[in-house]
């Protein structure tokens, strides 16, 4: 097995085009800061981010044909740069927004991808950061989620997913998640939104949400993202958000992005479908991971799809149905973005986008996808994205195989070798050791969590 490289990295390449600007500001109001994330350079030109991670300084905002400073972050590096006119200082701004700015050299992507050249509705993108990083371990960790875990080839999904959102050039797009995944979330033309407590994806959208009403209204269109989903096909991934958005606008509707089933993988939830509206369907009722017996009967209506997580929501829709089905949410959002107290937020329960407000409302829509799709959540996923050897087996690093059939082998030492093994998954890190056979690789959920919780956090340094 030869060894493995990181392709896409989180936090960022050699490219001396992009210089990271994080700053926040004592006081705290209203983020306000940013710029606009159109023409942007792949991750694979992001550039290393400079030593200062929390400057004081104010955030900047605005549009300048000059670069930043090179690697810079603080107060003094803007300083000392001069000659930005056209960059202003915000004033008083929330301590929970951090903004990537970019800097010169940037190209644009392919013409026709951009969802606010068709619509009149400006599209703000939201990616989800975060996971408790079990479901790969030990390649991922709580301190490396999934989404910035390099996956060999692959690279990291998060990276992927920052390229597939800016080829839409939206308005502005925000990573939402713990402080804790700052850094991993830097990225060029990346807002972080710091959630003051982690309660699930139903406050990350509402908060979401409210930050980009801030800025358009409810006119605006905010598109939600997991970040771990792998999408090869990002021409028809740009091609379908822009169905899904007129279909959105027509029908004024919220917007989910189903994935044509493959199979009756109990792992994913579904959708099934209503009424046809134009392109998609009204949602007649979602329902969350069945067993095998009830994914079958479900895929006897071709009109099925797995819930992928991505969502599209007009922001005067989704106001309206938080405030019907998820009192309280908006208002704790708003209220953690205007600096008074986060105490509003971490008072909110902890629940799932899909069960606070798309399961209740009668406004919903969805448009199955055709492309290839996975949220790479098991190593058998993961085995399957991966190219193979002669006699099927798979994995990166600088281990050693021998005699293996069939096998996913991940190593980060040398002195690795696995030898006569047939259907296993071997996967070595700083973390830990696992060796399981493929076939039963997709539960491991809950061993790992047992494992984990089992050995003081010393253990694991």
């Amino acid at each position: 097995m030869s060894p493995g490289s990181s392709n896409r990295s989180s936090s960022g390449g050699n490219s001396p085009a992009w210089s990271r600007c994080s700053s926040s500001a004592g006081g705290r109001g209203r983020a306000v800061a940013g710029t606009s994330v159109r023409r942007r350079l792949p991750p694979s030109k992001w550039a290393n981010a400079c030593g200062s991670r929390r400057a004081s300084s104010p955030v900047w905002r605005g549009r300048s044909s000059r670069p930043c400073p090179p690697r810079t972050a603080c107060a003094s590096c803007w300083s000392t740069w001069g000659g930005h006119s056209r960059w202003r200082r915000t004033g008083s701004s929330c301590s929970s927004l951090r903004v990537y700015h970019e800097g010169a050299g940037a190209k644009g992507y392919a013409e026709g991808n951009a969802v606010n050249a068709d619509h009149r509705a400006r599209l703000h993108a939201a990616i989800l950061a975060g996971g408790s990083g079990t479901r790969l371990w030990p390649l991922s960790s709580p301190a490396r989620p999934k989404p910035f875990v390099p996956l060999g080839p692959l690279g990291t999904l998060y990276g992927a997913c920052v390229e597939r959102a800016l080829m839409l050039e939206p308005d502005s797009l925000t990573a939402v998640g713990p402080a804790a995944l700052e850094g991993l979330c830097a990225a060029p033309g990346v807002q972080f939104l710091a959630e003051p407590a982690a309660r699930n994806t139903g406050a990350a959208v509402a908060l979401a949400a409210a930050r980009a009403w801030s800025k358009t209204g409810p006119e605006g269109l905010l598109l939600v993202l997991p970040s771990d989903h792998h999408i090869p096909d990002t021409q028809a991934f740009c091609a379908t958000i822009r169905r899904l958005a007129g279909l959105c606008r027509e029908r004024g509707a919220l917007g989910v992005m189903g994935i044509r089933p493959t199979g009756p993988d109990t792992s994913y939830g579904y959708i099934q479908p209503g009424a046809p509206t134009g392109e998609g369907f009204s949602v007649s009722r979602f329902v969350e991971k069945p067993g095998r017996e009830r994914a079958e009967l479900l895929l006897a209506d071709p009109g099925v799809s797995w819930n992928s997580g991505m969502f599209l929501l007009p922001l005067g829709v989704l106001r309206e149905e938080l405030a019907l089905h998820a009192a309280g949410f908006w208002e704790a959002a708003e209220a953690w973005l205007d600096g008074t107290e986060p105490e509003p937020y971490r008072a909110l329960p902890s629940t799932p986008f899909d069960r606070l407000v798309m399961e209740r409302t009668r406004r919903a829509v969805v448009l199955p996808a055709d492309f290839p799709w996975s949220d790479v959540g098991t190593f058998p996923a993961l085995y399957a994205l991966l190219p193979k050897d002669s006699e099927g087996n798979a994995g990166w690093g600088p281990g050693r195989m021998e005699e293996c059939r069939g096998c996913l082998v991940i190593t980060t030492g040398p002195r690795t070798l696995v030898r006569g093994l047939a259907g296993q998954v071997v996967v070595e890190s700083e973390a830990g050791l696992l060796v399981t056979p493929l076939a039963g690789a997709e539960e491991l959920r809950g061993p790992v969590e047992r494992l984990l919780g089992a050995r003081p956090p010393s253990s694991l340094e």
